[in-house]
């Protein structure tokens, strides 16, 4: 092929890409120039929408947390709680275990409410003159010591006549210290549960917060801890379960009898009233009691012996009881 052919067939490939690129850029053209950018007033309309909703986010958000703090770290409650005259209050502890809703749990409460809670926040009958589609809701919901964060997925389209404008996600802020409260209320549960009868006052007065105990029944106090240091009061309630523990009892007759020189075996008779664990004790040298309360011994010398029987519960309570064991 000459080179005077080939400069023709070159250009004619450009000439070709040329056109193409003249038709796409024509078809982009028609496309959007249908389209109207929004105006300033619009814009304005827009920007009111979002903010809104931002504040309706935020107040649903904020609600969800006092109730939060009123029963406990529980929105929905569950067996076993406690009902009182002002709220009813999940147990932080309940028959002497730590039930105090974790920081996790706390922030699956609060999604749930607020993926059920938000649509109502897209309220058109306050934007009449605009018209609103939505998808679903969903939040993150993040407990940190001094705020709680809350991220709503919840794309939103806002039309007016051939313009419109989406959100998709708002974040919201809620200067509460729940996170810093929960780590209080897990130092005060810990130690009553180290010493059930005992509230260390001076342990209390160290932190920027008004706590106080508030006694309900027998069984039962309330912890009120009232932050007063964010841009509003906050309030968690926690209830703990403050029932009596019993030693245990020995349900064993004053004299036992044994044989001379025949095997002896007995698992000894006791109860606990709260089904706590218990570990037997003795004090003797005649033979040996297992911490399971069995005695497996053969006697050798015939005679009486007195024996003290202890026993001590997982709470730290304990019981004891005389007896004579007579090995004939």
């Amino acid at each position: 092929m000459s080179l005077q052919m080939q400069k023709k067939s070159q250009i004619s490939i450009f000439m070709i890409i040329g056109i193409v690129l003249i038709v796409i850029g024509g078809l982009i053209f028609a496309v959007y120039s249908g389209k109207q950018e929004p105006e300033p007033a619009q814009v304005s309309q827009f920007a009111a929408v979002n903010s809104y909703i931002e504040d309706c986010i935020k107040n649903r958000a904020e609600y969800g947390l006092s109730l939060l703090g009123l029963q406990g770290g529980i929105i929905v409650l569950r067996d076993p709680y406690l009902e009182t005259n002002y709220s009813s209050i999940a147990y932080g502890i309940y028959q002497r275990q730590n039930t105090l809703p974790a920081i996790s749990s706390m922030e699956r409460e609060l999604k749930t409410y607020l993926d059920k809670s938000l649509p109502s926040c897209l309220n058109s009958s306050a934007f009449p003159y605009l018209k609103f589609e939505s998808g679903n809701a969903s939040t993150q919901v993040e407990i940190l010591e001094n705020e709680v964060i809350v991220k709503a997925d919840y794309p939103i389209s806002i039309l007016q006549g051939e313009t419109a404008f989406t959100i998709n996600e708002i974040s919201v802020k809620v200067p509460a210290r729940l996170g810093y409260i929960h780590s209080i209320l897990r130092g005060i549960i810990s130690r009553t549960l180290l010493e059930p009868n005992w509230i260390d006052l001076s342990y209390l007065s160290r932190f920027d917060l008004k706590i106080d105990v508030l006694p309900h029944d027998n069984n039962s106090i309330v912890y009120s801890i009232q932050d007063y240091k964010g841009a509003k009061p906050y309030v968690f309630l926690s209830a703990l379960d403050t029932m009596q523990n019993f030693a245990p009892v020995i349900n064993e007759e004053d004299k036992i009898e044994l044989l001379d020189g025949q095997l002896f075996l007995k698992k000894l008779d006791i109860t606990d009233p709260e089904g706590d664990n218990v570990e037997c004790y003795d004090d003797t040298a005649l033979f040996d009691i297992t911490n399971d309360c069995v005695i497996l011994f053969t006697p050798e010398i015939p005679g009486y012996y007195d024996v003290r029987i202890s026993a001590a519960d997982a709470a730290g309570n304990s019981a004891y009881k005389d007896i004579i064991f007579e090995v004939q």
